[in-house]
């Protein structure tokens, strides 16, 4: 996948596609820069998505839009004729709202992935000899998020998947960082937190 020309500064957060409101999540610091969402036939989700200008980090910190259209049709489109995936479409929209530059970013976090979707069988991983790598690369939450990353400039330079502490919202100190967790006592990781190391994109030479 490469970026499609125009379709992040396509994007107007001043100018919302017809019939879509975006509202502030709410004055609590894990909703801070987030949005309610409602769509057009009246279903509603929200998202939060935080940036860091001094880091150049971007939170990707959660997000409902089970019952909102999947697509939007508004701007440069990421599939000409069918729109942009909803999800994408609001993180590039928070991402213009706050200030991120196209390719601006130096890295990107999901705090706790615990979607069943992005889970990961570590016990199946241990029978084929599969890539840890692989199987995070498989996830719904790398796609989407590599997807985000590539339409807003950038390109995944590295990944890091941390445990994290009982409470499920801090990683676990020192502990182990993707292959290491193959040695953990665990069935399935249920739930982790999600680091990237980006850069800008470029295309290939030719």
């Amino acid at each position: 996948m490469h970026p499609v020309p125009g379709l992040y500064t396509s994007i107007e957060p001043k100018r919302p596609p017809p019939g879509w409101q975006f509202k502030p999540a709410g004055t609590d610091e894990r909703f801070e820069n987030g949005n309610n969402v409602l769509a057009p036939d009246n279903k509603s989700g929200y998202f939060v998505r935080i940036y860091d200008p001094a880091k150049r980090e971007l939170v990707i910190r959660g997000a409902s839009r089970v019952t909102l259209p999947k697509w939007i049709h508004e701007g440069i489109p990421l599939v000409p004729g069918k729109g942009t995936p909803t999800q994408l479409y609001i993180t590039l929209r928070q991402m213009r709202e706050q200030g991120v530059p196209y390719g601006g970013l130096r890295s990107a976090y999901v705090p706790h992935v615990g979607n069943a979707r992005s889970k990961i069988d570590l016990d199946a991983l241990r029978r084929t000899g599969s890539s840890f790598l692989d199987a995070v690369r498989a996830t719904q939450t790398y796609e989407y998020i590599e997807t985000n990353m590539i339409q807003s400039g950038h390109r995944i330079e590295s990944i890091k998947v941390r445990l994290l502490e009982h409470n499920g919202l801090d990683p676990r100190p020192n502990g182990p960082v993707n292959e290491e967790i193959l040695k953990e006592p665990l069935k399935s990781l249920d739930a982790y937190r999600l680091e990237f190391t980006l850069a800008p994109f470029a295309a290939p030479a030719g």
